[in-house]
């Protein structure tokens, strides 16, 4: 196994341990409570569940039965509530209905409702995400009915240990700066300013060659030796800097002028990577904008500033070239590999913004978790810009809200593991 996937196997390995210690802490400490009153708890939560002949939440007090419903089929999600007395439908004028939900963090929504054929329906949306406490008030033949439970979906809580050992961090949303970045794909290039191209003094034939290409050399490394085709002197031909032959023109016992170029030797601690950039992208281009390039998926970043413009375009590819001079110490960015870019053009501030690594896909939504006290919820958000660090946010969140940042795929896995699914 190559160094690269033994550290892909490591890094998968450690990941996994992650999830699966966070879990058991999560049920560990889920468990904790006393377990003397958990199956009376569950006998009355499947009466709580009740479902009604409409698959809906059914309510009942003595002969009278309240079934809710949130009907979501080609339409905004809306409630629709159908009556019953003993067994039997009510017509739907016969019987008004007030529900208030209390969302997490106290928001409260009121709906009252009026007849549609044969059941109640609302006149406002029911907005995402089903999760909330619920309470129902009716009037049915002189009579007050009151009942109050749960709906929780996309919740679950979890304590700020088991947070802290998962590693889960939670930051405040608010207004942010993104940047506007134009994309650019280009390759490493040996920097010119560091690079040798060395000829013989005099024509002659090549005596001894003493490197090979990728050798390194030193300041004053003999590269190799040629006999003057006048004097039939011999002398050595050195190296002026130290740095890497890139290319060796000469054979052993070739003829060799004084023009030909018999090595190219270049310091490559720096190298220039130098993107091709379309007509209309160049406009915005300037020297000394940050460019921020990407080497190897797997690698860090690597931030430089652009140092050149091309003052003319390339006739093949209609392009011009922006260059970054990038120092390269460990001498791994070689010549001829691609490298990738964003180069930072501007900056967007944006009112509401949060970090990338917190969104999650949770159904069909990109969502994130917000945080109030031990409790976590999922945000179903409208998105708007991006960049590398940030997401414009135009709905579904507030402003000062607490949400999990890193690590949040552990509360999407704790909430998929306790079941709080879309349930109406």
């Amino acid at each position: 196994m190559s160094h690269k996937n033994k550290i892909i196997a490591i890094f998968l390995t450690l990941s996994t341990l992650s999830i699966l210690g966070f879990v058991l802490f999560k049920s560990f400490a889920a468990k904790a409570p006393a377990a003397s009153g958990r199956d009376d708890r569950e006998e009355e939560a499947n009466k709580e569940n009740k479902k009604g002949p409409k698959g809906g939440r059914l309510l009942e007090d003595g002969s009278l039965g309240i079934e809710i419903t949130i009907f979501e089929k080609g339409v905004e999600p809306q409630f629709r509530i159908y009556a019953y007395d003993a067994g039997k439908p009510i017509p739907a004028d016969q019987l008004p209905v007030v529900i208030e939900l209390t969302r997490l963090g106290g928001g409260i929504d009121q709906f009252d409702l009026k007849p549609s054929g044969p059941y109640l329906t609302s006149t406002k949306i029911v907005e995402e995400p089903h999760s909330f406490d619920v309470a129902v008030k009716a009037t049915y033949k002189g009579k007050d009915y009151a009942w109050k439970y749960e709906s929780h979906e996309g919740r679950t809580e979890i304590n700020d240990s088991a947070l802290a050992s998962a590693g889960v961090s939670v930051e405040v949303s608010g207004p942010a700066t993104l940047s506007k970045r134009i994309s650019v794909s280009g390759r490493v290039n040996p920097n010119e300013d560091k690079l040798q191209r060395i000829s013989p003094r005099y024509a002659g034939v090549v005596k001894e060659l003493k490197k090979r290409l990728g050798d390194i050399v030193q300041k004053g490394e003999v590269l190799a030796i040629i006999e003057s085709n006048v004097s039939l002197a011999q002398y050595e031909i050195r190296s002026q800097y130290q740095g890497t032959v890139l290319t060796k023109d000469a054979t052993l016992g070739s003829y060799v002028g004084e023009s030909d170029v018999l090595f190219t030797i270049a310091d490559l601690s720096s190298v220039w990577m130098d993107f091709n950039v379309y007509r209309k992208d160049f406009g915005s281009l300037r020297v000394g904008q940050k460019i921020i390039i990407h080497f190897e998926e797997d690698n860090k970043p690597i931030e430089g500033k652009i140092s050149y413009l091309s003052a003319v375009g390339m006739e093949n590819t209609q392009a011009f070239i922006a260059r970054a001079e990038i120092p390269n110490p460990k001498r791994d960015m070689l010549p001829g590999l691609f490298v990738h870019g964003s180069i930072i053009v501007g900056n967007i501030p944006v009112p509401l913004a949060v970090k990338l690594p917190a969104i999650q896909s949770f159904r069909e939504w990109s969502v994130v978790f917000v945080k109030l006290g031990n409790t976590f919820e999922i945000r179903p958000l409208e998105l708007g810009r991006r960049d590398e660090e940030w997401v414009e946010v135009l709905g579904g969140l507030k402003p000062g809200q607490e949400y999990v940042t890193k690590n949040s795929f552990l509360i999407k896995a704790d909430i998929l593991k306790s079941g709080a699914s879309h349930d109406h």
